[in-house]
């Protein structure tokens, strides 16, 4: 039985970045997770570039286009994870060299539900601890599984526009679950080509995350 599922959602043009990430989690001397790929109508079929990877276990193609729809790709992923720890991680996202193990070692000795490291982002040619993004659910963390499904996952009521399913998601954990940060366990943003980061609109899932995070506090969801 693996020691933590990597839930990799992915909608790319490219299969570059997940082949890289898939290079990264192969190398190094901690092999006791599982990776789960989510391929959510990628104009590419990502099955075909992971071949040569033993350590994925299930490669799920859906075939729902909603765009951003990465909620209900992060919980299918769940849904066929074996192990007690899931990881989000965004296709993008590269663990340190020994993160991974060290944040998995840690979080099978505490009692928190959710182990964060911490993630950095590119600016202006460098990487920087982003304030908004330093801990991330979607980046570098550990969810006890069935801490996650006692809180339903995420939201798919986010799809179709930008952000907010994983902050929603963290908000329902953080109120009932205890918080384990882990700041010296590292994960870089690998698009430092692209500069600064620059957010898409987030307007309109902003208006529904605080209208959910509303009806959550009311026990409506």
């Amino acid at each position: 039985m693996p020691r933590a599922s990597i839930i990799i959602p992915v909608r790319e043009k490219n299969p570059a970045f997940l082949v890289k990430k898939l290079q990264m989690l192969h190398t190094g001397e901690f092999y006791d997770f599982e990776i789960i790929i989510v391929d959510d109508c990628s104009p590419v079929f990502m099955k075909s570039y992971v071949n040569d990877f033993p350590l994925v276990s299930k490669v799920i193609r859906l075939n729902n286009p909603i765009p951003y729809n990465m909620g209900e790709a992060k919980n299918v992923g769940a849904e066929s994870a074996r192990a007690k720890w899931l990881a989000f991680s965004d296709v993008d996202v590269v663990f340190t060299d020994g993160s991974l193990k060290t944040l998995v070692d840690r979080a099978d000795k505490v009692e928190e539900k959710v182990v964060m490291g911490k993630l950095c982002v590119p600016n202006c040619g460098t990487y920087i601890a982003h304030p908004a993004w330093t801990y991330r659910i979607c980046c570098f963390c550990l969810i006890d599984r069935d801490a996650f499904h006692s809180v339903k996952g995420f939201s798919t009521e986010m799809a179709g526009n930008y952000g907010y399913d994983d902050d929603f998601l963290h908000y329902k954990l953080i109120k009932r679950f205890k918080f384990k940060f882990e700041g010296d366990c590292l994960a870089y943003m690998d698009r430092l080509d692209k500069g600064s980061f620059d957010p898409p609109d987030l307007s309109v899932n902003y208006r529904k995350y605080q209208d959910l995070k509303a009806k959550f506090d009311k026990g409506e969801i």
